[in-house]
């Protein structure tokens, strides 16, 4: 209860904060002070702005460089999800992206009190769509509709929009200046983040109930370094082609053949860590889940991009969203083997592609 407390609080502070400005302004008004009264009028009319713009609801939009998947075509998809939705007792998403992000997601529209879902979106990064098992996707999505199923979601959900509102406004200049606003934003995501990090242990305990803690497990270390992998292939093959004012007509079939030698060699190095992240540092959630039970039963390791129907199209559809939103003015659409050709270095990528259909 703290956390929402908090959340209640700052616009608290920010009101009083106003409310002082114009009982100043009044005294100095009274005294003959004008120029002073008017300069106290003019900074608490600019507070109260201010913090009207930073806690007016975000609004959902289009995930950049992403696309929109209609689930009735990919029925395999639908499926996986809509299991996992059940499972987690939660309704299945309202929609569903693909993005070119190396991550997963699920927002969740409320009302203003996080009393009453009025729209999820889940999102699921390509790059982990060709380099997941179905077993492994499977826990991520779980892991990410964990999310909407405890009986804290509502909490959650008020604690999420205030984390929102405060980055927010530790932004904005006049108050991330203020010592007062400083000390109470600090204060604040640093205790959110505790509750944040707890959140996250308990989907990673769904995710295994879903599947199994050695799949889970398996999963969190994919999702680490396929980042990892990604944001290499991205500087080193993607960034010098969209330089030149063209685009991988299919992106991610060139980062499924190059991503093993991408990926770091041995484990993968821990990230610096601070007291406001919102997630656990990846050893801790290793470490809770290799103490869970692990279910009798065979893992399904066929690959997670084989839930898709027509993957290389989908390609192509993120493959040019990206480029329309990094490329200035008109892109060309070049293959891999043009790629190769121009860069004159690297491994062949002529080699068989991963993402053929087989059989």
């Amino acid at each position: 209860m703290l956390s929402v407390s908090l959340v209640v609080g700052f616009p608290v502070l920010g009101a009083a904060v106003v409310a002082g400005l114009v009982l100043v302004d009044i005294l100095l008004w009274r005294r003959g002070h004008l120029v002073a009264a008017l300069v106290v009028a003019a900074a608490a009319a600019s507070a109260a702005l201010v913090l009207t713009l930073v806690h007016r609801r975000p609004r959902f939009c289009a995930v950049p460089g992403g696309v929109s998947l209609e689930l009735a075509g990919h029925p395999r998809l639908r499926a996986v999800i809509g299991d996992l939705a059940a499972a987690t007792d939660v309704r299945p998403p309202d929609e569903v992206w693909i993005t070119p992000h190396p991550n997963a997601f699920a927002l969740q529209e409320t009302t203003r009190w996080g009393a009453t879902a009025r729209r999820t979106v889940l999102g699921i990064g390509m790059p982990l769509l060709v380099t997941l098992s179905v077993d492994e996707l499977r826990a991520v999505v779980g892991h990410e509709l964990g999310h909407f199923s405890s009986a804290d979601s509502a909490v959650a959900s008020i604690v999420h929009r205030g984390r929102l509102s405060m980055i927010r406004t530790m932004r904005i200049p006049p108050l991330s200046a203020s010592r007062l606003f400083g000390m109470y934003g600090r204060f604040f995501l640093r205790v959110t983040a505790e509750l944040s990090r707890r959140q996250e242990l308990a989907a990673d305990r769904l995710a295994a109930q879903l599947t199994d803690p050695a799949v889970a497990a398996a999963s969190l270390v994919s999702v680490e370094r396929t980042a990892l992998a990604y944001g290499r292939f991205l500087e080193e093959w993607v960034g010098p082609v969209w330089v030149a004012g063209c685009y991988p007509e299919r992106t991610f079939q060139g980062f499924a053949r190059l991503r093993s030698q991408l990926e770091p060699l041995g484990p993968s190095p821990e990230r610096p860590r601070s007291p406001y992240d919102s997630h656990p540092p990846l050893s801790q959630r290793l470490t809770e889940l290799a103490g869970l039970p692990a279910p009798d039963r065979v893992p399904d390791a066929t690959p997670a991009w084989s839930l898709v129907e027509d993957l290389a199209a989908l390609d192509r559809r993120i493959s040019a969203t990206m480029a329309a939103t990094t490329v200035d003015g008109p892109a060309r659409a070049v293959d891999w083997d043009d790629i190769v050709e121009g860069m004159r270095h690297g491994p062949d990528l002529r080699d068989p592609d991963p993402l053929a259909p087989t059989g």
